[in-house]
């Protein structure tokens, strides 16, 4: 263990599984015929998507959601721990929840209620044990898997965790380490393969980042249809990185390295997230041929020093920065009003797509001159031009944005930002480059 906490006695595990399961026994119909689905994805896979859409299928019938990642702030120790703004997770706690989890499937599953087992599933063995109680009970099971990008998801888990520090009155955030995102992405498909091979679950499902379905395998007269493997699905999307998935790591990476600047974190991690990021903007770089004597031209902009723009939200301010002589000025600052706290780069935000078909969701974080600048999806800012709009939104406005022959449509507003800031991810140019760092390595905490 990573320290000397202990874990729950048998009789404080079980109390606190009734309890948690009683809450939402109360809220969820008795089914016929119960469906249990089990979401699979390394962390910052996006696998709160899956439960999202699964959601909205139950409708009224409605399910009861089981996560380790919920259940552990529920352990007296670890809120505790949170309370005191703690970042480190103990080993105790991962065990804890897994068999506070799995004793919650067991009572939901008794209970005849529709389940959603949210979790990485790298463990077959476990999985494939949970999968076999459930269909002795008569449920049906699925497996769906959120089949996202290595460079994106590990960016993610950076991200989230500083998020959520800076909304935590503890300053408390859930972090990854990295060799365990790595090890859950190994799992993850030896998992797949595994349980496929033995036939345990009734049908498999694949998601895209994006949140569409993009394979489907049923177990039909004892065998697969179609005759393939979930898991190569998975392998294409995490050997084949698309540009989207690079764009969405290097600003996620961004966000990341900024939120840390601003709560001063330890150096060494700080060091070793602009590392990160440095190679993630990298990978988006094109690598021309460059004549040394024209050195200075063949730079791109992202490494002058005056190109940066961000806006600094929180604490009852909204403060917009650019980048001068290397270090960020603040240019004009006002209330905060109704903008979600955080650090927003500008200058590498998305362009919307005028084409598209799909709606833009989030709030508007800036208006300027040129633009509308949008929260969209994964909390990445979306670039609008501004001149393709009627009637421009206002920055607050939690808007929904359409585009109808080329011109910006807002379809809907409201004076709060929505919570869930769901949207597309559409066609993006690349982001910039910020100025490199050294890096060094230090583990931020566990998730299970």
């Amino acid at each position: 263990m990573t320290d000397d906490q202990k874990p729950l006695d048998d009789d404080k595990r079980e109390r606190l599984a009734k309890r948690l399961t009683d809450l939402q026994l109360n809220e969820t119909p008795r089914v016929d015929k119960p469906l249990a689905v089990f979401t699979a994805g390394q962390p910052g896979s996006g696998k709160s998507g899956i439960v999202q859409t699964m959601r909205v299928k139950f409708g009224d019938a409605r399910a009861v959601e089981i996560n380790p990642d919920d259940v552990r702030p529920a352990i007296p120790y670890m809120a505790e721990r949170i309370q005191r703004g703690e970042l480190k997770t103990p080993d105790a706690a991962n065990m804890d929840a897994g068999i506070i989890s799995h004793r919650m499937m067991q009572l939901a599953g008794q209970a005849q209620r529709n389940i959603i087992y949210d979790g990485t599933l790298s463990n077959s063995f476990y999985a494939g044990q949970n999968i076999d109680e459930l269909k002795n009970m008569g449920y049906r099971v699925e497996v769906h898997s959120m089949a996202t990008s290595p460079e994106l998801s590990h960016a993610r888990t950076y991200s989230r965790r500083e998020k959520e520090i800076m909304d935590s009155d503890t300053r408390f955030g859930r972090g990854v380490d990295d060799s365990y995102h790595d090890q859950s992405l190994k799992g993850l498909l030896r998992s797949l393969d595994e349980l496929q091979a033995g036939n345990k679950p009734h049908a498999l499902v694949a998601y895209d980042q994006n949140n569409k379905v993009i394979g489907v395998i049923n177990r039909e007269n004892d065998q697969w249809v179609p005759d393939k493997r979930i898991s190569d699905i998975l392998r294409e999307v995490h050997n084949n990185p698309t540009k989207e998935a690079l764009q969405g790591a290097a600003q996620q990476w961004d966000l990341a390295a900024n939120l840390m600047r601003e709560r001063g974190a330890d150096p060494a991690e700080q060091q070793k997230v602009d590392r990160f990021r440095d190679i993630a903007f990298d990978r988006l770089s094109p690598q021309p041929t460059i004549d040394p004597a024209n050195q200075a031209k063949a730079q791109p902009d992202a490494d002058r020093p005056d190109k940066g723009e961000r806006l600094v939200i929180g604490d009852g301010s909204r403060v917009h920065e650019k980048r001068v002589d290397g270090a960020w000025r603040e240019t004009d600052a006002e209330p905060q009003g109704n903008s979600p706290k955080g650090v927003y780069r500008l200058d590498t935000a998305r362009d919307a797509d005028p084409k598209s078909k799909d709606e833009y969701r989030g709030a508007v974080l800036h208006v300027d001159k040129s633009n509308v600048y949008q929260l969209g999806s994964d909390s990445q800012v979306v670039r609008h031009d501004r001149d393709r709009f009627k009637d421009t939104p206002a920055i607050g406005d939690n808007a929904r944005i359409g585009y109808n022959s080329g011109q910006a449509v807002i379809l809907a507003r409201s004076a709060e930002p929505s919570a869930d800031r769901a949207g597309p991810t559409p066609a993006v140019s690349s982001p910039t480059r910020p100025t490199p760092t050294t890096p060094t390595r230090a583990a931020p905490d566990r998730e299970r």
